[in-house]
């Protein structure tokens, strides 16, 4: 916001007092329609500066609701992206949520995350998910690197993503956004700037130090991380997330989507918009959703 801006929205409640004080109706009328053409101008600036949002995605009363276990099940199968483009892998364990991959959608550019749409015929949900690290993809490194050091460079590297996932949410009418890692760490970030629910797993905090990049809480999307994932849970006192965290129970150490999976296969009637109100709340977020 421009400095000019700030000092005019400051001396305007001492313009109206003097107006009032003057008796004058006129000069307050005057007053109004400035507050007005101030307050215009404060926000055309502000959607001009938001280089996150907004996207053309639905309300936020309009609440979209998903398995748990199928958007983690779509998290997974996004690292097939990495290998191949073999569908049938790309659709595996979803069949019973209608769920399959636009195969329009796949985007492998390598100067962003890779990310797909999937479309529920059940439900008629579309799901953005985010491809998350692979330790063997040199771009992958470099990106989480960049991310962890924070700065411009931290923007510059989440920008083309981003920008991708709008042109994705218009085309295709996404509802619901998702991934895993560092394609969950994407996933809040652009959830939380665009008013999507979802879930991001096993993700760090968006909002760090030298960079904050996640938006506003958004009911219905929640990041789930490993109580024991050093990854997912690195450095939470400087990284935080923008909402409370819940956290599942695991043996040992885990980062895995595949345990995540695991985990919620015996709860597939859990969703994103009830996991918090049937996990238990702590002071450090909330714990083991039943």
């Amino acid at each position: 916001m421009k400095i000019i801006s700030l000092i005019q929205f400051a001396i305007l409640p001492f313009t109206i007092y003097a107006s009032v004080k003057n008796d004058s109706l006129k000069k307050l009328d005057e007053v109004l329609d400035q507050i007005e053409d101030v307050m215009d101008q404060m926000e055309k600036q502000n959607e001009d500066e938001n280089v996150l949002g907004p996207s053309p995605s639905p309300p936020s009363e309009d609440y979209q609701t998903e398995s748990v276990y199928a958007l983690a099940k779509i998290s997974e199968n996004v690292y097939d992206l990495n290998y191949r483009e073999d569908i049938a892998k790309l659709n595996e364990g979803l069949s019973e949520f209608g769920y399959s991959v636009i195969e329009d959608s796949i985007t492998k550019d390598p100067s962003m995350l890779h990310m797909a749409v999937w479309e529920s015929s059940k439900n008629g949900n579309r799901v953005l998910a985010f491809k998350g690290t692979d330790l063997d993809n040199r771009q992958d490194r470099l990106q989480d690197l960049a991310l962890f050091l924070g700065g411009e460079s931290s923007a510059a590297i989440v920008q083309p993503t981003v920008s991708k996932a709008k042109e994705l949410v218009e085309q295709y009418g996404v509802n619901l956004i998702t991934g895993h890692s560092l394609g969950g760490y994407l996933a809040e970030i652009f959830a939380t700037n665009n008013d999507l629910q979802g879930i991001a797993f096993c993700a760090p905090g968006t909002n760090g130090p030298n960079t904050q990049l996640g938006g506003s809480v958004v009911k219905g999307f929640h990041n789930v991380n490993f109580e024991n994932d050093m990854l997912g849970n690195l450095m939470t006192g400087k990284y935080a997330h923008v909402q409370w965290s819940i956290y599942v129970e695991s043996v040992g150490y885990t980062h895995g989507i595949d345990h995540m999976v695991d985990y919620f296969n015996d709860k597939k009637d859990m969703t994103n918009m009830d996991i918090q109100s049937r996990s238990t709340s702590y002071l450090t977020g909330y714990y083991y959703p039943k």
